[in-house]
């Protein structure tokens, strides 16, 4: 169970300030806020040293993982499941600190970790090394993890996760290319600050004609500069199209994830 200064710290990485913490509906998870940042926060760490924190700051939710083995790059593949699900590859953005990667489908993936149960992460290995796997008994957070959910506007239940991959690459998810890209600018700064490196993945309901509806920011890294929001206004005019004759576009929902890189 996690100490109070242990709390503060994770949600000093998210924002400054004073907090205050309470204990969860689970002895196992602690939900943290800061009202005056608009952050909420709910956290478990295991004896393996990796922490999971589910977090709505600002308006934008992310799920985190914490003490992963040092990544390069921008993004990670990992393999992971919840409960009685296989593994199965997802693509998870890299923070600042190497050791820490965030979901790409973030409320989807809390609302699997809700429930609880066995959570395994697996990570390959790189340059002829072993992998590393990791299997913990997740405890159940219902409650907790709602309270993050809904306070950036999201729902513990949600149908939209039954038509989503779980993977979400760069790029268009499996099955799809462009037939007419979105054009993509860099957003104006906020209060005089540009960001050189962000990352957002989109799910968008695809219709017949291979244009995108319904579309939903599913994360947003960093979020407040209005990546984002870029992103849903130019895939207004895009169009998408089938790679192979089988593949029917309408009613599927695609994924799409853009990295804004600046160097």
């Amino acid at each position: 169970m996690q100490s109070r200064p242990f709390m503060l710290a994770i949600i000093a990485m998210a924002c400054a300030g004073p907090v205050r913490a309470q204990e969860a509906a689970s002895q196992d998870w602690a939900l943290v806020e800061a009202p005056e940042r608009s952050a909420v926060i709910a956290i478990t760490r295991f004896d393996n040293g990796i922490t999971l924190a589910g977090r709505c700051v600002n308006g934008a939710f992310d799920v985190t993982v914490a003490g992963l083995p040092p990544a390069q790059g921008y993004s990670r593949i990992v393999r992971v499941s919840v409960g009685d699900e296989e593994l199965r590859q997802e693509t998870w953005t890299v923070g600042a600190d190497p050791a820490v990667a965030f979901s790409r489908l973030p409320a989807p993936f809390a609302r699997r970790l809700a429930v609880g149960g066995k959570l395994q992460i697996a990570i390959p290995g790189t340059d002829g090394q072993r992998g590393t796997r990791y299997v913990m008994d997740l405890p159940p957070s219902p409650t907790t993890l709602e309270r993050t959910l809904t306070a950036c506007g999201r729902s513990l239940v949600d149908p939209r996760d039954t038509g989503l991959d779980r993977d979400a690459p760069d790029g268009l998810s499996g099955g799809l290319d462009w037939a007419l890209r979105p054009r993509i600018e860099l957003p104006d700064s906020v209060r005089g600050r540009y960001v050189t490196r962000a990352t957002v993945t989109t799910s968008c309901l695809v219709a017949e004609t291979g244009s995108l509806t319904d579309c939903v920011i599913e994360s947003e890294h960093p979020g407040g500069f209005g990546h984002g929001r870029e992103v849903v206004r130019s895939l207004r005019t895009a169009r998408v199209r089938s790679l192979t004759p089988e593949l029917a576009l309408g009613g599927q929902f695609v994924t799409f994830t853009v990295n804004f890189l600046d160097e």
